[in-house]
């Protein structure tokens, strides 16, 4: 994985994602569906995985204007960020830092923004999500003992990039609640490690897909040119 150090939310960060799979669209870029009443994912719909090519397509050959809009929701889990990465690297005994932006390897066109990272004599193995949404929410994941569907491909994002990646946390952040104020969830490559694999797949399938697509429409405008 290579490092780009860019402050997450400027300008410069939103011009790194344009066009690229990122951890807000791994779950769409494999056409990943969950059932609660199974409590599985199945992977491959292509309905989903078409809206985001073109999407990506489109993103590759506009001149998108950068939305830098910050939402008193949003605002406030930027505030509290730094409080929840405090609280679990005391909760879980490690070092967790802050970072920009992780680009793939083996796609460019692959990366991941997150919270926070744990390195290893200079890899990275395990890191951090973190939300810090209203407080139901906050009682409904602690209740619950997860990691909650909505926010599962975000975890395990890094795991798909990275064979060097063994864990991620989940955290959930709420400094009103002056009982338990972090509810903190990890999982390890061992318990995903063939959901992964299989995303690995058919996301580099996936990322050929938009490479030909924008490929072709390039090269149809020429011939007709």
């Amino acid at each position: 994985m290579k490092v780009i150090n860019v402050e997450q939310g400027t300008e410069e960060w939103q011009r790194e994602r344009l066009a690229c799979v990122t951890g807000t669209r791994i779950k769409s870029a494999v056409g990943a569906k969950y059932s609660s009443v199974t409590n599985e994912w199945t992977l491959g719909d292509k309905k989903i995985q078409a809206t985001l090519l073109y999407a990506l397509v489109s993103e590759r050959q506009s001149d998108v204007v950068i939305d830098t809009y910050c939402s008193p929701k949003m605002e406030r889990g930027n505030e509290l960020e730094p409080l929840s990465i405090e609280a679990a690297s005391i909760k879980r005994g490690v070092t967790f830092e802050s970072i920009g932006m992780l680009q793939c390897d083996w796609h460019p066109r692959f990366k991941f923004s997150p919270d926070a990272i744990c390195v290893e004599d200079g890899v990275v193995v395990g890191g951090y999500e973190t939300k810090s949404k209203e407080g139901g929410k906050h009682i409904e994941y602690t209740l619950k003992n997860e990691i909650p569907a909505e926010h599962f491909w975000q975890v395990i994002g890094p795991m798909i990039m990275d064979d060097s990646v063994q864990w991620w946390d989940f955290g959930h952040f709420d400094d009103r609640n002056y009982i338990n104020n972090l509810f903190i969830k990890r999982i390890t490559r061992k318990e995903v490690n063939t959901l992964v694999l299989q995303a690995r797949g058919i996301l580099k399938n996936f990322l050929r897909d938009v490479d030909m697509a924008d490929k072709q429409i390039k090269r149809n405008n020429e011939d007709f040119i």
